[in-house]
């Protein structure tokens, strides 16, 4: 099943992590979880984490915004059959101690449309975001960049944006 995939791959991610300290490295990775309550089954969680230097999983933020698109004489696509929404903005925290002054406000892709999210985590105290992305193909070229250039310029904050490597499909 889906889940037990994404328990093995936690499982391997969470050994490399316990095996060797990152030194002085954080990381943000985006992930996918198994889901608890109703949608066990069914939905995953789309989440980032933010491991620490000693390769602890100190932050963790579902994705709010799923993406959902109907397109004409094209696919559909609807996260929303396969992820399980978040409802909680997560409050920013200290990037690490050696960054003192630096905050990180966690997003997920398509959240970038969203520019009172950015706000919201601006007015928290946030003063980097992070953006990890999957766009299709041809919203990526449209609007990726563009996106966040203006969430930088909204909320006046550092904007990180990563996106997925390896295969993708035309859309």
């Amino acid at each position: 099943t889906k889940a037990d995939f994404i328990n093995i791959i936690q499982k391997k991610l969470q050994s490399v992590l316990s095996k060797q300290s990152l030194g002085a490295l954080c990381v943000a990775v985006g992930v996918h979880e198994p889901t608890k309550g109703v949608n066990k089954d069914t939905k995953v969680q789309n989440n980032q984490l933010w491991i620490s230097e000693l390769g602890v999983i100190e932050q963790r933020y579902q994705k709010i915004h799923l993406f959902d698109i109907n397109i004409p004489n094209g696919p559909i696509l609807q996260e929303s059959r396969s992820v399980e929404a978040g409802n909680k903005i997560l409050c920013p925290f200290p990037v690490s101690d050696n960054a003192p002054g630096f905050k990180v406000g966690f997003s997920i892709c398509y959240d970038i449309r969203f520019p009172e999210l950015a706000a919201r985590l601006r007015q928290m105290g946030a003063n980097i975001l992070t953006y990890p992305s999957a766009f299709t193909t041809k919203t990526g070229e449209a609007h990726w960049l563009e996106l966040g250039r203006a969430r930088a310029i909204d909320s006046q904050c550092y904007v990180v944006m990563a996106a997925q490597c390896g295969e993708h499909d035309i859309y």
